[in-house]
């Protein structure tokens, strides 16, 4: 876990480690499972998983269903590709549904898929949603906590994750809760503070180092 991984693998590797230790948690795809890495609990938990295809609307719809159910549906997309879904979303949170989401290629980091591609609204989508919590792990180690954190929480969970591998930032000792922030570079000479999650902190840690030489 040491060398760079992208989160979204992080993700269907921590799907995996839930899957073996929680019978309750099961699988939705919209046709994107080898992308998204939940491809990797399809083939450990075939019979948990369920491969929805091109339809993220009936993708939430059948999540409430199996929430109701005693089940803790998590479900994932490309993050563009959940807009589509928002109003069933926004209802499945006035019904109290116990799901958690995971788009996938997020931000215009992305680059070779093209615009089309890119979620650039899920953030402002998923923080409308009432009660909602939005997590956007920076690397693999993070994420893989944040999943089991996501397990935790009772309501809605939105995991953002990153299509290019990118280097570890903390220990695996690290531990990760819902609120909170973790301050990764500091001096006292400090002038300002500079906030980021996922790839956007890397970019932030790279003009750190690059501030640093300059003095």
């Amino acid at each position: 876990m040491n060398k760079p991984n992208s989160t979204r693998y992080a993700y269907g590797e921590a799907l995996v480690e839930l899957g073996k230790t929680n019978s309750e948690v099961v699988v939705l795809d919209a046709g994107t499972a080898n992308s998204t890495y939940a491809n990797l609990f399809a083939k450990a938990y075939p019979q948990r998983y369920f491969e929805m295809y091109i339809a993220e609307q009936n993708m939430v719809g059948v999540g409430v269903g199996l929430a109701r159910r005693g089940k803790i549906p998590f479900l994932s997309t490309f993050a563009a590709f959940l807009t589509r879904a928002h109003d069933q979303i926004r209802m499945a949170a006035y019904s109290k549904a116990n799901l958690k989401f995971a788009g996938s290629h997020c931000g215009v980091s992305i680059g070779v898929d093209g615009a089309s591609q890119m979620g650039l609204e899920d953030l402002s989508l998923f923080r409308s949603i009432p009660g909602a919590v939005v997590f956007y792990p920076a690397d693999s180690i993070a994420m893989n906590k944040l999943t089991k954190a996501a397990l935790k929480y009772q309501g809605i969970v939105y995991l953002r994750t990153t299509r290019a591998e990118t280097p570890i930032i903390y220990d695996e000792k690290e531990s990760f809760e819902v609120g909170g922030l973790k301050i990764v570079k500091q001096s006292p000479n400090d002038r300002m503070a500079i906030i980021g999650a996922g790839i956007t902190l890397h970019e932030a840690l790279k003009a750190y180092a690059n501030l640093e030489k300059q003095g």
